[in-house]
């Protein structure tokens, strides 16, 4: 089947890294760059082999099909619905849109075309994230019961003036930033709901530089907490899901490996660590048995530690992950019967849940 000609809009350091990425695709035949700068269009172009090209050049081109917005937040609306209406595929950054109407515009626009609009939601697509997926479905460690996420972000790259810091053109750091993770414990735990959040201003400076959010999936309580203020070299993040029975800790914003924590059998231990991509430790320490935990009592053969990792670096773990995400969405545009892994309706969902936090912290 013929690759499909693509486009990049933004030619920044991840839209770049994503037009490394697409070239090794079979599915995909990278075509052109356009950015608001033409300095870097072109040097950009020239390093990827394709063509510097403007927006309207791009948009108006028949051998470009589908194309990739790597571009600020405030730019997706405009840039989407003049897009679609050139009858062209969109791969758009998150978030959609800095608002919720501005997204249901967007993608109602898509839909009438008939053409496609994916936000790069890449956690699903993670080898470590779906091994935990596997797990909690299979109530290995007994039902999730408390979820956190702690992003503590180096903030050295973000000047005073960036756009990041103005809500009106990022949407605020659960918009911008929070989507990813809103999106990912959704696939976790199912359906959620916004209990509270909060926001910190940076002293004398008037940007908020942290958020926290409390949310409710179903019997399991979250907490999000995204702060942008850690000096160079400092920055870090840990997921950690507490269930009946042990818990589990991921490490890294994608993250790349993961301590799990079990008192249960020895076929619970041999599962959990054949659901990771690899292991790199294990241990079992004897435990009384059976154990009393909420009402009830349940044989265990021990408690184990298991660490794994994702198979691969940090590097080669984004570029799968950016890869398979374009890939899905490669295949519905082939066949409108493939269930994608992440749609529009993620892109909205997670914005949304955003959208409510914002509310509720300002």
């Amino acid at each position: 089947m013929a690759a499909l000609g693509y486009g990049l809009i933004g030619a920044g350091s991840f839209g770049t890294f994503c037009l490394e990425q697409y070239g090794s695709m079979e599915e995909l035949r990278p075509i052109g760059v356009a950015d608001e700068n033409p300095g870097a269009a072109r040097k950009t172009a020239e390093a990827g082999g394709v063509e510097a090209l403007t927006v309207d050049e791009m948009l108006g081109r028949d051998d470009i099909e589908i194309v990739h917005l790597a571009t600020p937040p405030f730019t997706h609306r405009d840039l989407v619905l003049k897009a679609i209406a050139a009858g062209k595929h969109v791969l758009c950054e998150k978030p959609l849109a800095v608002t919720l109407a501005d997204g249901d515009e967007m993608v109602q626009a898509a839909q009438a075309a008939d053409r496609l609009l994916a936000v790069n939601l890449i956690m699903r697509y993670n080898p470590l994230l779906e091994a935990v997926k596997r797990i909690l479905d299979e109530d290995l460690l007994g039902r999730p019961i408390r979820a956190t996420f702690e992003n503590l972000a180096t903030d050295f790259k973000l000047a005073p003036s960036h756009w990041f810091w103005d809500p009106e053109k990022s949407g605020g750091i659960f918009v911008e930033h929070g989507v990813h993770f809103f999106d990912l414990f959704e696939w976790f735990f199912g359906p959620v709901e916004v209990l509270a959040a909060q926001q910190s201003e940076r002293p004398g400076s008037g940007v908020i530089e942290a958020v926290r959010a409390t949310l409710s999936y179903g019997p399991v309580l979250a907490d999000h907490y995204h702060g942008f203020h850690q000096p160079e070299h400092m920055d870090r993040q840990e997921m950690r899901i507490v269930c009946e029975r042990g818990d589990l800790r991921l490490h890294e914003w994608v993250p790349t490996k993961m301590e799990a924590t079990l008192l249960g059998t020895q076929a619970e231990a041999d599962a959990l660590a054949g659901h990771l991509p690899a292991v790199s430790a294990r241990s079992k320490k004897g435990a009384k048995s059976p154990i009393k935990h909420r009402f009830q009592e349940t044989t265990i053969d021990g408690e184990y530690r298991i660490a794994g990792n994702a198979g691969m670096d940090k590097d080669a773990l984004y570029g799968h992950v950016v890869r398979e995400l374009m890939r899905d969405q490669v295949a519905w545009i082939r066949d409108r019967s493939h269930v994608r892994r992440i749609d529009e309706s993620n892109a909205l969902r997670s914005l949304a849940v955003a959208e409510r936090a914002r509310e509720l912290a300002t």
